[in-house]
């Protein structure tokens, strides 16, 4: 009799992110799975009776994401496993790193679904000193709460007339409608690393929201995120990032 076992990997896959939440919190904590209510994106920062005009509860939301950015990138260890492996702040760095490899001396728009200041602004900064010209940050957010915390942080960064935003679901975005000359375009979606999304989730929006910008291999590198270089995305520099429209 022959039987096929499942890797880790591949069962992890198959279960959405909230039900990996549920079944983590009841394994280290103890609480039922009946106890534990995970609420979707559009639910924890979307209200759909004014989707445009930020509310208290976005404000509060939006806050406890920024909290935890600035706490991460504030301890030089954190997400590091019992092996070593990178922290948080080292991961960042070295895929704005690679960015700035490709695209040191060039103009390039950064793109960015579901934005939050203190992450942004350590990207921009870091890819800056390393001579990369940003002609356009585009924010892409669900949460209009965001809008003016990113404005002011990213004045002290770039040109507010720079500075461009879209109040929009993730799923709908394209890179087109905020990127119109030739102009490469650097697409992040880092979401994933407050919970907020599924890797792969985070993945098929960006292949959706750069399709047929720049056609590349379907087996393009995997990065640990779960992005693949595919239709629309030219290369993968790092959990979250990708390329869109550079034909170098």
């Amino acid at each position: 009799m022959q039987t096929h076992c499942q890797s880790p990997v591949a069962v992890e896959e198959d279960i959405p992110l909230g039900g990996r939440v549920r079944r983590a919190l009841t394994h280290h904590i103890g609480y039922a799975g009946s106890d534990i209510d995970i609420q979707e994106n559009k639910v924890k920062y979307f209200n759909p009776a004014n989707p445009l005009s930020p509310d208290s509860k976005l404000e509060e939301v939006f806050g406890l994401m920024r909290g935890l950015n600035r706490a991460a990138l504030a301890d030089p260890h954190l997400c590091r496993n019992g092996s070593g492996g990178h922290s948080f702040s080292e991961a960042l760095s070295d895929a704005a790193d690679a960015a700035a490899r490709r695209f040191a001396g060039r103009d390039i728009h950064y793109v960015e679904l579901g934005p939050e200041p203190t992450k942004t602004a350590f990207i921009l900064r870091r890819l800056i000193e390393r001579g990369v010209r940003i002609t356009s940050y585009v924010g892409v957010d669900i949460n209009p709460a965001s809008v003016a915390a990113m404005r002011q942080d990213l004045a002290a960064i770039l040109d507010p007339d720079r500075i461009r935003y879209r109040v929009t679901p993730f799923e709908r975005f394209r890179v087109d409608d905020v990127c119109e000359d030739a102009t490469p375009a650097l697409v992040t979606m880092l979401g994933f690393q407050e919970g907020n999304e599924d890797p792969l989730t985070a993945s098929a929006w960006l292949q959706r929201g750069c399709h047929e910008v720049l056609p590349s291999s379907p087996d393009g590198p995997v990065l640990a995120a779960g992005v693949r270089a595919g239709p629309g995305i030219d290369a993968v520099l790092g959990p979250g990032f990708c390329i869109a429209r550079d034909g170098i």
